[in-house]
C-alpha cells in the first residue's frame, strides 16, 4: 500500500490492532445499506485522510 492508506496501515500495526491493517487490503467491499461496491482502502483515506 502506498500513500496515506499505507500510512495509516503502518500506525494500526504499530497500535498493535493487525486485524485493522489486514483489512485496510481488503480491496473491494459492498456497503452493507446499499450493496454499493467501493475500494476499502480509498474510503478510509477519504473518511479519515488530510
Amino acid at each position: 500500500m502506498r500513500g496515506l492508506a499505507g500510512r495509516l496501515r503502518e500506525r494500526i500495526l504499530a497500535d498493535g490492532r493487525p486485524d485493522l491493517a489486514h483489512k485496510l487490503t481488503y480491496g473491494t467491499a459492498c456497503c452493507a445499506e446499499c450493496g454499493t461496491p467501493f475500494d476499502v482502502a480509498e474510503a478510509v483515506v477519504a473518511r479519515w485522510g488530510a
